[in-house]
Parts: structure tokens; sequence; C-alpha cells
């Protein structure tokens, strides 16, 4: 009982420290007093970790690293040397001395060329019927070939038969009419007058 009661008092007043703490804690809740120390709290540590972030942007990246290109491989090639055989000295010579040909000459212009014709004032005659021809009836055609001189008579000795009438008393009379009468205006070649050999056609035929 003695006990009991000296600890009455301090019981008391453990009592009334804990319902004062409730009173001024429901105070300080009341007064806004917690939303101060958690602004107090949270403040600086939301500061803190702000200028962290800005301090590590501005910070410059580092360099990048110095990397050192390795050396080419080098790669031994086995030597080949190839042998060429020389060139004869006395062909290089022959070479030299070969002088380059000129142009060959441009070709001459084409020759303009006319053959003899018949000269107007000077037609051609018919030689004249040999009668023992006519009596015997013999008929033909002998073609002469001769010379045509530029002055356009016809060279005599050159006159000579090249297709045959068929009788030989005919082929003389074309003949002796061709010397002692014919005539033609010569060959030309370029407009100037030349000799020329010429073929001529003599008909002997019997009427009626």
């Amino acid at each position: 009982m003695f006990q009991s009661k000296q600890n009455s008092p301090a019981r008391i007043l453990g009592f009334g420290f804990v319902i004062l703490l409730h009173v001024v804690i429901v105070y300080g809740l009341a007064n806004g007093l917690a939303h101060s120390v958690v602004e107090a709290i949270n403040g600086p540590m939301e500061t803190k970790i702000i200028d962290e972030v800005q301090k590590k942007e501005e910070e410059p990246p580092p360099p990048p690293p110095d990397f050192k290109q390795p050396p080419p491989a080098f790669v031994d090639l086995p030597q080949i040397n190839i042998e060429t055989a020389q060139p004869a000295t006395h062909a290089i010579q022959a070479v030299t001395n070969v002088r380059p040909t000129a142009p060959p000459p441009p070709p001459p212009p084409p020759v303009k060329r006319e053959p003899p014709r018949q000269d107007p004032r000077h037609p051609i005659t018919q030689p004249d019927y040999p009668a023992t021809s006519r009596r015997l009836g013999e008929e033909g055609a002998v073609v002469l070939k001769f010379l045509v001189e530029a002055d356009g008579r016809l060279k005599d000795d050159s006159i000579t038969v090249e297709q045959s009438s068929g009788h030989d008393r005919l082929d003389k009379a074309a003949i002796a009419e061709a010397r002692r009468h014919w005539r033609f205006l010569p060959a030309t070649e370029n407009g100037k007058a030349v000799a020329a050999w010429h073929q001529f056609r003599v008909v002997f035929q019997l009427t009626n």
C-alpha cells in the first residue's frame, strides 16, 4: 500500500506530460507547423537535386578517345623479273632510213573523145558495080577498116578488108572507091582533131 501511494504522483505526471505533448502536436498541426516542416525538409532537397542536374548539363562532354589508326598491313610480294628481247639495231636503222612516200598525183581529167563521122559536104559515095559481078549475079556486103587522118582523109595503105563480101571483085571495088573519094570528119579528143581508126560497111545488091 505504501509503494502504490508513492507511485501515484509519478503516474499522474507522466499522464499529464503525454496529454500536453498531444495538445502541442495537435496545435502545431492546426497552425500549419507540419506544412512548414515539410517545406523546410523538402525545399533544400529539391533545390540540391536541380542544382546537381544543371551542373551536370553545363559540363562539356568529354573529348573522344584518341584512336590511332593501325599501320597498313605489309604484304611481301615476290619479285618478278621480265626479260624482253632487245630489237636488232640494223632493223631500227632500216626503218629510220625509209623516207615517207609522196602522195600519188591526182588523176588526170577524163578525155572526151568523138569518133570520125561522115562529112555532109563530102558524102560517102557508092562504088561502081563491077560488070563481071553484075553479069554473074554476085552480091554481098564488105566491111572496110581504115585510118582517118587529122585532116579527114583516109590513109591509103591503111585500108583493109575487115569482113569480106565473099567476092574478091566486090571487095576490091569498095577499096578503090574509098581511096579515091571518101573523106570524113576527123575524130577529136577534148575538141582537138586526131587520127583514129574507123570502119564502114558497103553493100552490093543487084536490083531488077
